[in-house]
């Protein structure tokens, strides 16, 4: 009952589980005013298009249901291409200076770069459209998202957590520990892991809304790289060794980028665990 128009309701949401997720919400919808209907003593055959009627054109529906995921997907793609760019930029200006670290930051960043953006234009609805639409968002845009002050105070934590812990290895391991450079590397991995991903898991109950949008995930982990670059550059202590040669702009995007891939990391799973959708519930229900 109802397939041909639940299909067609979602047929722009790219992710299948999304979509598979928004059919089960507009079928609740058509069940409601379906029992509506039958309660009145209509056909059920004319409750049933009744209903659909109520819920509006799924063409429309379509359109959206489909707007926040679409959004997400062209941030998505902005952002990879800009570290491709930036990672292309940096190879550039190594082989210039001949700076070997800048080289092998810039081979990173370009070749994670490459490979997200491959990536996300594959994942792509009509590319132009996203980013059209996009572009409206920001132009619209007059008040502040719910949720950007927890995010960026949030994302504070996790930066000074960063400078705290990553340099922590280095102080402890000494030359008489067997393999002491491995040994100090992955400890310090391993704490940004948990100082990137610990505060968000403590406080993401009220992060919800907040954690699903791709803008404000973009927003904290600037914030983040902005709070460890800042202390990294107050203090030559918090400077892991294997960094000693890095200046501010290089911990600038190297932190961002390593930063924003464990929170796009975060929110799948989070979102596979809690089954959080890119829209909110009240987007579902009817428009009547």
């Amino acid at each position: 009952m109802w397939e041909e128009y639940l299909d067609q309701s979602t047929s722009l949401i790219v992710n299948k589980y999304h979509a598979r997720r928004a059919q089960a919400k507009i079928r609740q919808q058509l069940l409601s005013l379906y029992g509506q209907y039958i309660e009145r003593g209509m056909e059920p055959r004319l409750a049933q298009q009744m209903a659909m009627v109520d819920l509006g054109r799924p063409e429309l529906n379509a359109q959206k249901f489909a707007l926040p995921d679409r959004r997400q997907r062209g941030w998505l793609w902005l952002i990879s291409l800009s570290q491709l760019l930036i990672g292309i930029g940096l190879v550039g200006l190594g082989w210039r200076t001949e700076s070997l670290a800048t080289l092998a930051l810039g081979r990173i960043l370009a070749l994670w770069g490459f490979v997200v953006t491959a990536m996300h234009t594959a994942n792509q609805n009509g590319l132009r459209q996203n980013l059209a639409l996009l572009r409206l968002r920001l132009h619209r845009r007059g008040q502040v998202p719910q949720g950007l002050y927890r995010m960026i105070l949030v994302g504070a934590i996790s930066g000074v957590a960063a400078a705290l812990l990553c340099s922590l290895p280095w102080n402890f391991v000494t030359t008489n520990t067997m393999h002491p450079v491995f040994v100090s590397e992955s400890s310090s991995v391993m704490l940004s892991l948990i100082a990137a991903w610990g505060p968000w898991l403590v406080f993401r109950k009220h992060l919800v809304r907040g954690f699903r949008s791709v803008s404000l995930q973009v927003v904290a982990a600037l914030t983040g790289t902005l709070v460890y670059t800042l202390l990294l550059v107050w203090k030559d202590g918090f400077v892991p060794p294997p960094l000693f040669n890095w200046n501010s702009e290089m911990f600038l995007l190297g932190s961002f980028v390593y930063y924003f891939a464990l929170i796009r990391g975060l929110t799948f799973i989070v979102g596979v665990k809690q089954r959080i959708e890119p829209w909110a519930d009240e987007e579902l229900r009817s428009t009547i």
